[in-house]
């Protein structure tokens, strides 16, 4: 029996390596889950999905994610999930746990206090899989194009969730770019969590086009 370490930050993933055995698994799984339909779950409907909120999505990566969730769930070996509290993060973890729900041993790890390439720490998620397995049907159930983290808790919400946020960050001497990092940067310190630009500059079109 092999174990499988997932992680969903490409960023954490070579601390991760490093730190667990070479005879384990070790994937990074990168699709942010936090925007964009959930249902249908196929790799075709969210390139789709993200491209009209101007992500720059890969439509093989999305497929190779796909295959690759497929044949991780297939498997028997233990799941060690290691998230961090992000939305995007903890959808990807979610669905994990809800595509394993039946055969497989899923263990989340919550990553604590890493600095650079150092080993993360960590402590036992306080979700298990089975509520984190809840999380995801009730947001695939939902199927808004947004999910924030709010009181530590996944929340389904409309895309114009942080319009007016967003909308105080804008000054006619800033660039779209230095208006999306400003708000990146108000989200974060309001709610605790990176949201990705692209998300932005995607609110940011539909404001405008609502104003003309």
């Amino acid at each position: 029996m092999k174990n499988i370490h997932i992680i969903f930050n490409s960023n954490q993933y070579p601390a991760l390596r490093s730190a667990i055995s070479s005879e384990e698994e070790c994937v990074c799984l990168i699709d942010d889950l936090s925007v964009g339909k959930l249902h249908p779950m196929d790799f075709t409907t969210r390139f789709q999905s993200l491209k009209r909120m101007e992500y720059p999505a890969d439509p093989d990566i999305l497929k190779k994610n796909e295959e690759l969730t497929e044949i991780i769930c297939e498997n028997d070996d233990p799941i060690y999930l290691w998230v961090t509290d992000s939305p995007r993060e903890l959808l990807y973890a979610a669905y994990i746990c809800f595509k394993c729900r039946e055969n497989r041993q899923v263990i989340l790890n919550r990553i604590v206090g890493q600095v650079g390439n150092e080993p993360p720490g960590y402590e036992r998620y306080r979700y298990d899989d089975k509520t984190m397995c809840d999380i995801w049907k009730q947001a695939v159930q939902e199927n808004t194009e947004l999910r924030i983290l709010q009181n530590n808790r996944i929340v389904s919400v409309k895309a114009s969730f942080f319009d007016q946020l967003i909308q105080h960050q804008i000054r006619p001497h800033l660039s779209r770019e230095e208006i999306a990092i400003n708000s990146v940067l108000q989200i974060q310190k309001k709610y605790g969590y990176i949201i990705s630009i692209y998300f932005v500059f995607y609110r940011l079109r539909i404001i405008n086009e609502e104003d003309i």
